[in-house]
């Protein structure tokens, strides 16, 4: 059963990766076994799981991105709208100034049309962010996963030349498709959340900038106000500026001047309306955006929080890796003889499981019937039963061989079963471990291991990298220790 981890982003974006990593690079082709027991060891002090975790895979993901330079660019592509606010809000703020290069030299112009263009944009994106609010709308989270994903995957991709000479190219492909997988889901409500306070605060600085160049230039500089039109007249130019201004005018305590003064040629002092379209857009997109980016950064705070889930097995995994004991774990094999290259997968695996100080010990191979010396004393932790896919299951044979097993387990000790599929797949040449003869056979010993109450793993021992220590811990009965 997994395990649930409260963890910071900083937290949970090594977590999720390493675990992956773990889980697909068994030979250690990345990250050698020694230096993931040096990393365990270094955090076996930390009793909590959830720390040990965290702080153990923020080492193995530095020494990774030692090696793999790449890695660190992947982490930041994946936190996306992380660091971004303070470029947001230079680039934005210089966007806002830059609109009143448009106007006419050294005037400003009582319309204001860059920043009018500006406010009506506002109040469009807030009616329709309200609108959004009020509707059942499908939420675009789906949608952005996609598109996220895809841009990180072909950046990837890009890099495959570069990461030939970092190893396995199928090794990497699985590792970042894995990592994407697990950690799009767990960070895009934090991304979006992000996303829509940058772009509050940059319709807020863009305003802002606008208004802060007008000042600029009808107060520093002294300019004059006027305004000119092909379309409208000093009638239209009045009605539209008392609808627009109107608010702010009520907020000042003052009226709409009459714009029929200041037609071109005709100037005026530039002051009143300098500040009446200050208050316009403080009203109309300040206060709102305000608004906004409060609620944004709530939910940005709130969702910094991410759950990781982890087998509970992988942590015991990781703790066993370290254990000051060395017990035995012994290999009963049934009516079967591994070949020496199985033999070599399955001490990989039950190393990964019961730790690295584990001693293995594979007994002879022995039918029903024959005496069968199950492993006694205080040194033994588990004990593995071992058969062969190409048998057919029997209740009444395999079925009491793993009962006999099961009742002869002391307190304390540990029982898995096993199931080699490898040979029987190969020699009825299966293309792969989804063949329905293979299925078939499988269901049979699942029926088999059922009756006695235990879950059988059914594993190819002569590729062991495909075999999942979490899902062997998992399978453990009664449970997997880690002393």
């Amino acid at each position: 059963m997994p395990d649930v981890y409260t963890y910071s982003v900083s937290e949970a974006q090594p977590a999720v990766f390493v675990h992956v990593v773990e889980e697909n690079d068994r030979r250690g082709d990345w990250v050698p076994l020694d230096e993931r027991r040096e990393a365990s060891r270094a955090c076996e002090s930390i009793e909590d799981d959830g720390r040990f975790v965290a702080t153990r895979a923020r080492q193995v993901l530095e020494r990774l991105k030692t090696r793999h330079g790449w890695l660190g660019w992947m982490m930041r592509l994946t936190d996306l709208g992380r660091g971004l606010l303070v470029p947001t809000v230079v680039v934005t703020l210089v966007v806002g100034l830059a609109t009143n290069a448009l106007g006419p030299s050294k005037q400003i112009h009582v319309l204001a049309v860059p920043l009018l263009v500006l406010i009506a944009w506002n109040v469009l994106s807030l009616a329709l962010l309200a609108i959004r609010a009020l509707l059942p709308l499908a939420p675009g989270l789906p949608r952005l996963l996609k598109v996220w994903r895809s841009l990180v995957r072909r950046w990837v991709s890009k890099m495959t030349d570069r990461l030939a000479s970092d190893g396995d190219e199928t090794l990497v492909e699985r590792v970042v498709d894995g990592y994407l997988e697990r950690w799009l889901p767990l960070v895009t409500p934090l991304a979006v959340a992000r996303i829509r306070r940058l772009l509050h605060v940059g319709a807020l600085m863009t305003v802002l900038g606008a208004v802060a160049g007008m000042y600029v230039r009808g107060l520093v500089l002294a300019y004059q106000a006027s305004w000119e039109s092909t379309f409208l007249d000093a009638t239209a130019v009045q009605r539209l500026l008392d609808t627009v201004l109107g608010s702010a005018a009520l907020v000042l305590g003052t009226v709409v001047p009459d714009a029929s003064l200041l037609e071109a040629p005709a100037t005026g002092d530039a002051g009143p309306w300098i500040h009446l379209w200050a208050v316009t857009a403080l009203l109309f997109v300040g206060v709102p955006r305000v608004v906004l980016i409060g609620l944004e950064s709530a939910r940005v705070a709130r969702r910094r929080r991410l759950e990781v889930a982890l087998d509970d097995a992988y942590v015991r995994r990781l703790r066993a890796s370290v254990a000051t004991d060395a017990r035995q774990v012994v290999v009963l094999p049934f009516s079967y003889r591994p070949s020496e290259l199985a033999v070599t997968g399955l001490r990989d695996v039950l190393h990964d499981v019961f730790g690295a100080r584990a001693e293995v010990r594979i007994s002879s191979s022995l039918g029903y019937g024959d005496e069968w010396t199950v492993g006694d004393g205080d040194g033994v932790r588990a004990r593995v039963v071992l058969f062969s896919a190409a048998q057919t299951p029997e209740v009444e044979v395999h079925g009491e061989v793993l009962r006999r097993v099961r009742d002869e387990t002391a307190d304390g000790q540990m029982l898995v079963m096993l199931v080699d599929g490898g040979p029987h797949a190969r020699r009825l040449g299966a293309r792969s471990f989804d063949d329905p003869r293979l299925a078939t056979r499988r269901r049979s010993w699942d029926g088999v291991a059922e009756r006695v109450a235990l879950e059988v793993v059914h594993v190819d021992l002569e590729t062991p990298a495909d075999v999942s220590p979490s899902r062997v811990a998992a399978a453990v009965w009664p449970r997997l220790e880690t002393s």
